[in-house]
Parts: structure tokens; sequence; C-alpha cells
């Protein structure tokens, strides 16, 4: 029982410190990214979005008016406008400049969600836990949501410079709210420094691409576990952390009004006449599963997905099952019920696009998943369109993932095919 400490004690090797660790999830991230420098712009959405839109090109007043007012293709993400203005200003129309960004940003993600998961790895594991372990444990998180195909899309298609910039805001936003409400958070005054500093990282996400909204939840679930805030010997009625959670939801449900606004001229929200409660419930839990199994099996990837399911009992099976094991367990394994409400609060399938096409519109697409998983540019050199995945991650202490599409590729012809029947659920 004396050994741990003593053991801890000893200093770690130098390729285990947080440095030499930083230096490998960078190098790792941007080497398996780094094909999509030699892509360009894409036939799908990046002609309007910056080939034919000049309005977006620089940082002067009437530009900032513009991108802190428009609806542009049904989104508001001023935010992103802002730094693809900075990248107007730096290289032009050199997408080269633009994909650099892309990179950095998702790099500075993974480098974040190391420290996000070193940080709950130390909330959630016993105090006698090697430091090396945890650190380990920590950059294997972040490199396996880094380099994971899922990823692709986010990373080598310009159009969503949204995903990886709100990304980074919801990351660090989870990193300062565990700073704050932490054990080691300081005094009161140092509390609400990172308390604010959360809240702020949080509407900069939501200024890059509505899709975080559901963030508030994801840290109502790390009040549970590992902050052990609520529930267990603190039970419930802990009204100072439900009332800390105001200004988050505020914030969010604003955003989500403007966010249905913006995609109202875009004729693709479906009422409820058109499409039922029990459709949407029923396509609630397919996408739940759906993306759960394309991020154990990441094959058969797309940008998008035609709405020609089968729902069957496993999918069911899958939802159900999980939700009802975590609330069986929930105090013997917490981190398993935390994760599957941080899970399901994702933003996957409340907010991703499929499409209700027929089978035969995709039929011209050339492009194999398999090629474009391996390489980004192989993908959108066959095709026009880069591969994809949505960087949309969340926090729990065990097992990470992510939602989102990826990887094949279809041509000009099946995304417009596809797009003239779009289900927004």
């Amino acid at each position: 029982m004396t050994a741990a400490p003593a053991a801890e004690s000893r200093p770690l090797p130098r390729y285990l410190t947080n440095r030499a660790l930083a230096v490998l999830i960078a190098a790792v991230t941007a080497t398996s990214f780094l094909p999509v420098l030699g892509d360009g712009f894409v036939s799908w959405d990046d002609p309007k979005n910056f080939v034919d839109n000049p309005h977006y090109r620089g940082l002067g007043p009437a530009q900032l008016r513009w991108m802190f007012t428009t609806l542009h293709m049904g989104h508001y993400i001023p935010l992103t406008w802002v730094t693809l203005g900075l990248d107007y200003l730096l290289w032009g129309m050199n997408p080269a400049g633009y994909h650099l960004t892309n990179l950095l940003l998702h790099t500075a993600t993974a480098l974040s969600l190391y420290l996000l998961a070193l940080r709950l790895l130390r909330l959630a594991l016993p105090a006698g836990t090697a430091e090396a372990d945890l650190r380990v444990g920590a950059a294997a998180a972040a490199l396996l949501w880094a380099v994971h195909p899922l990823r692709v899309e986010s990373v080598a298609w310009l159009t969503e410079r949204r995903d990886v910039l709100s990304g980074l805001f919801y990351v660090t936003a989870a990193l300062a709210y565990l700073t704050a409400a932490g054990p080691d958070a300081g005094d009161r005054v140092r509390r609400r420094r990172w308390y604010w500093a959360s809240l702020a990282l949080f509407a900069a996400s939501l200024l890059s691409k509505s899709i975080t909204v559901t963030l508030p939840v994801t840290l109502l679930a790390l009040d549970v576990y590992p902050l052990r805030r609520l529930g267990g010997p603190s039970g419930w009625r802990r009204w100072d952390v439900w009332l800390e959670k105001a200004p988050f939801f505020a914030i969010a449900g604003l955003v989500s009004v403007v966010a249905f606004v913006a995609l109202l001229p875009l004729g693709n929200a479906h009422s409820l006449r058109e499409l039922g409660v029990l459709q949407r419930t029923v396509l609630s839990v397919y996408g739940l599963a759906f993306y759960l199994f394309k991020t154990v099996v990441p094959l058969d990837l797309s940008p998008l997905y035609l709405l020609i399911i089968e729902v069957t009992w496993l999918h069911f099976a899958t939802v159900i099952g999980g939700t009802v094991l975590a609330t069986v367990v929930w105090r013997r394994w917490p981190a398993l019920s935390s994760e599957t409400v941080a899970s399901m609060s994702l933003p996957s399938a409340a907010f991703h696009r499929i499409t209700a096409s027929s089978a035969g519109a995709c039929a011209a697409c050339p492009a194999s998943s398999a090629a474009a998983s391996s390489s980004p540019s192989a993908g959108a050199a066959s095709c026009g369109v880069s591969a994809g995945g949505l960087a949309s991650p969340w926090f729990a202490a065990s097992p990470w993932a992510a939602s989102g599409a990826s990887s094949a590729c279809p041509s000009l012809a099946c995304s417009a095919a596809a797009r003239s029947s779009t289900v927004v659920i």
C-alpha cells in the first residue's frame, strides 16, 4: 500500500511529459491530414460560399456587417466567416491556405482534447492512479478522435470550416467548465473567471455553428460524473449547480431559434404534418444507432446518406437497451451513464442532413469509400467533393466518440439530385 506513492515520486520519462505528448499528437494529426493541402475548392457548396461569394473577402466594415447579419445558405456562422475573411487577406483565393487553417484548427482541437481527457481521467480514476497511465490514456483518446475517418469531411472540405472551429470552441468550453467546477479550481474569484470563460467559449462555438447547442446537457452529465456535484451523496437539489446552467441554456435557446429561422428560406425543414413525431422518433433511434456503428466500424462512409433505411429491432435494442443499462448501473458504473447522456445529446440525429432520394440518384458516384477514407485528396480528385465527418466531439470519462458522416464522395449530379429532397430532422 505504501509502494504507490514512492513510484509516483519518480520523475516521468521524457517521452511522457505533456510537451512530448503534445508534439506527438500534433505531428500524427497533421501528418494524417497533410494531403488536404493539395486539394482545391470543390463543387459542393464551395462555389456558393467562396468562389462566387465576394461578401466575405476581407475584414472591413462592409464585410463584417455582412458576416454578422447574413443567413447565407441556411446558417448563421459569423465567427466562421471572420476566419474565412482572414484567410482571404492572407491567401487570397488560394485554397491551400484555407486548407491549412482547417488543419491547424483541427490539430488545436486534438491538443485541447488531450487536456480535457487528462482532466476527466484525473477526476474519474482513483487518486493513486499512476500519472503515466493517465497521460497515455488521454493521449490515446485524443489521437483516436483526431485521426478517425469520421473527421475527414470536416478537415478536408472548406465549407465545413464551421465544424472545426465550433469543435475547438466546444472542447475548450468544456475544459474551462471542468476547471471552474473541479475540486482544484482555487478560490471563488478564480472559479468565476473560468466559469465566464466557459460561457464565452460556448457562445463562440454557437456563433461558429449552432450544432453545438447541446453542450449544457453534456455539462450536466459531467456534474453527475465525474464531478459528482449532482446525484449520489450530493443529491439533486444543488440549486446553485442547476442555476449556473441557466445562461448556457438561454444562449443555446436563442441560437436555436436563429438556426431554424435561417433554415426556413431553404424549404427543407419539414413540418410535423409532413414528418410526424413517430417518424422523427424512429429516425432519431436509427441515427443514434447508425453513428455508433460507424464510429466502431467506419466503413461505407459518405458525406450525405440517402434516406433508404430499414429500421430493425437491432437499432431499437441498441438505443433502448443502452439507455436502460445506463439507468440501472449508474451507481456502479457512473462513467457509462454519463457517457450515454452525453452521446445522446450529440448533434447527430437532430441536425444532420438525410436525403430521401431514390437509390438510383447516386449511381453516377465513382468514388469508393475506402479510397476516400485513406486519402482525403484522393476522394476530392475522383468526385470533386471532399470526404466526410463532422467534428463534434463529446466528453465523458470513458470511450470517446463523435457524430458525423464521412468518406465516400458523391458526384455533383448525385448531390444535386439528393438535395432536392433533403430532410432536416
